[in-house]
């Protein structure tokens, strides 16, 4: 399976042509035209101690939009460390390349060089005259062989950004690969073949390893959400455990009320059953399908008619009840004022206006039980 790196920028330094054999302009500058880049495999060293050989093929080399991406690109002295733009190029460009580039013994690529700044030409006349190409590219995974060369991945859609001059006998700068620090291998440091499959190997071992951890780190993020989630559940339950206690807390109040008014009621119908069977006579079965008002309101109308008890409530039964309950007299009077009437009819001598009042007011009371 190939996958894509795209936009990786690249910073490769050859041994091509050296800027020994220039001109000089009228005004000072050095002329010169120079091989800057070719075709083939190029092979980078990592960070880690690891090799990786990069293809760059002819037809992405010569390929029309590449060749044409190197024309009027500006020349630095050494890399810098960005790339060049129209914000930065004033800063760094010592030169310039012309407007034509040919290709030259079918791996070559030729262009012309000015260079304009006084220091670097200084520079280049007392010997520093390698050059190197700044560029990015789209890069992929495919191992094969080139011209006997074996390689690892391959470079695609080259597209340049500047040419550097850098020191004689300096094997390479550093290259971007994988997001990984590399540097370009001279032909005197290559490793022999041996040392190549080994580094290999070992490169292959350590990308399962990284394999390895991304899919453990995976895994400990995906462990990590579901406890979350678990623990979110958790807290949810824990909430609803507690409405639910609070639920049962009310519900508890509410049934010991209840049975506290069971109780009350049970106690009161006691009451009233052995209180109307011992005022007069009434058939059992009746009174058990009585509620507790049937039986106050068949007791009060067996002790007086001056209550009006017609779609009376239980709260005014009760009154009523507890009014009529206070009589003690046992047979049943038809109005209250009857006592008063009957005393009025007696015989009695009054020898005072003082013992008349208190006579008056003994009668009146006597209906109370007093």
């Amino acid at each position: 399976m190939c996958y894509y790196i795209n936009s990786m920028y690249r910073y490769e330094q050859i041994n091509l042509d050296s800027l020994d054999k220039y001109e000089k302009t009228d005004e000072g500058f050095i002329r010169i035209p120079a091989r800057v880049t070719r075709s083939g495999v190029f092979l980078y060293k990592k960070a880690d101690g690891s090799y990786v050989r990069e293809l760059r093929p002819k037809a992405e080399v010569f390929n029309e939009d590449s060749l044409k991406s190197i024309l009027g690109k500006i020349i630095t002295n050494e890399h810098p460390i960005e790339m060049i733009t129209a914000e930065n190029a004033k800063e760094y460009q010592v030169g310039f390349i012309g407007d034509s580039v040919e290709v030259v013994d079918d791996k070559y690529v030729r262009v012309p060089l000015t260079i304009t700044d006084k220091n670097t030409i200084t520079e280049i006349e007392n010997g520093k005259k390698e050059l190197s190409c700044g560029y990015r590219s789209v890069v992929f995974d495919k191992k094969g062989i080139e011209e006997n060369e074996e390689y690892d991945s391959v470079q695609t859609e080259i597209r340049y950004n500047h040419v550097a001059i850098v020191n004689k006998g300096r094997a390479g700068s550093m290259v971007r690969i994988d997001n990984e620090d590399a540097v370009l291998v001279s032909e005197e440091e290559k490793p022999n073949k041996k040392n190549m499959e080994e580094n290999m190997e070992n490169k292959e071992k350590l990308d399962s390893l990284e394999k390895k951890v991304i899919e453990l780190k995976a895994d400990s993020k995906n462990y990590e959400e579901e406890i979350t989630g678990l623990k979110a559940k958790l807290d949810s339950l824990d909430e609803e455990k507690k409405e639910v206690e609070q639920e049962l807390e009310e519900a508890k109040a509410k049934l010991d009320s209840f049975d506290s008014n069971v109780i009350e009621k049970a106690k009161e119908r006691a009451e009233l059953i052995k209180l109307i069977n011992d005022s007069f006579e009434i058939e059992q079965e009746k009174l058990d399908g009585m509620s507790n008002d049937e039986m106050k309101v068949e007791y009060i109308q067996s002790k007086t008619d001056s209550f009006e008890l017609v779609d009376a409530d239980s709260k005014l039964i009760d009154v009523a009840f507890k009014a009529v309950k206070s009589i003690k007299k046992a047979e049943k009077v038809d109005s209250i004022g009857a006592e008063i009437v009957g005393a009025r009819n007696e015989n009695i001598k009054m020898d005072s206006a003082t013992n008349k009042n208190t006579w008056l007011e003994t009668r009146l009371n006597n209906w109370k039980g007093e």
